[in-house]
């Protein structure tokens, strides 16, 4: 079937950019191939069963190689927009004064003191339990700020640590057992990852790895092993929408660039001054 053949061709096609991805100099030309590619697959018009499932094992080699091969070009030297509004709106900053010393006496003992989860919860109990009875033993019944302040206290550690906005945004990565990774893709307006069904990776020229990524059923699929990438785009873009860290951060160069011509110190307190 002539159709097959086309596939065929395109799949070994997609094998050679692979393998150039390895060759800095060939990524200008697996960015035209790609779009070569994905008109290729597009001019078949067959539509039987089995063209169609080749169809959609050969477009998911075609996102893979999409996906490395953005990782691969050169970055973009333009700024790059970043939504920082979550950073902004940290649900302690309009708690009351007593709710923001609970909350942030429960984050310390959990994430700097290493208290367990469970024990947090229940200093956090006891702490509730303790206000209710100071707030009941200055009147035999709670006005509504005194209930106003036991309502913004969570029961447990982690709804508190959420209202500090403590979890930064991860990248979840597919792992294969021969370790390479996929990053996820996305559908336009969704939010859900998709990664390829089997590994594409080739650990030589004339082999393909091929082991299956995913577990779960059609439509629930999930990677076998992830790895967590934290966004360092959300990182920085975090410090940055904190004026005095942005400050502190800003003089920090500026100090820098004063010292440049300055003697060399014996002793450096920081890498700065290094």
């Amino acid at each position: 079937m002539k159709a097959l053949i086309i596939y065929d061709n395109i799949k070994s096609w997609i094998h050679q950019c692979f393998c150039l991805l390895l060759d800095s100099g060939s990524i200008d030309y697996i960015g035209h191939e790609l779009h070569t590619l994905r008109k290729a697959l597009h001019n078949v018009s067959l539509k039987t069963n089995i063209i169609i499932t080749r169809k959609k094992a050969i477009r998911s080699q075609i996102d893979i190689l999409t996906t490395q091969f953005s990782t691969y070009k050169p970055s973009d030297d333009g700024p790059v927009k970043v939504n920082t509004d979550t950073h902004l709106r940290a649900l302690v900053n309009v708690q009351d004064e007593i709710a923001q010393i609970v909350l942030f006496l429960v984050v310390i003992c959990r994430v700097i003191l290493g208290v367990s989860r469970s024990g947090c919860d229940l200093i956090m109990k006891i702490i509730s339990i303790i206000l209710f009875l100071t707030f009941q033993r200055s009147n035999d019944s709670l006005n509504s700020f005194q209930t106003n302040i036991l309502k913004q206290i969570p029961m447990t550690s982690k709804r508190a640590k959420a209202r500090f906005h403590l979890t930064g945004k991860t990248i979840p990565y597919a792992v294969c057992s021969c370790h390479c990774t996929y990053a996820p893709t996305y559908v336009s307006g969704s939010t859900t990852p998709a990664y390829p069904k089997q590994c594409m990776h080739h650990p030589t020229p004339g082999t393909e790895c091929g082991k299956a990524l995913l577990t779960g059923v059609e439509r629930e699929l999930q990677p076998k092993r992830t790895f967590l990438c934290h966004d360092f785009k959300d990182y920085l873009s975090s410090l940055l929408s904190c004026r005095d860290i942005e400050t502190m951060m800003d003089q920090a160069c500026d100090n820098l660039m004063d010292s440049i011509n300055s003697p060399h110190l014996s002793f450096v307190k920081n890498s700065f001054e290094a």
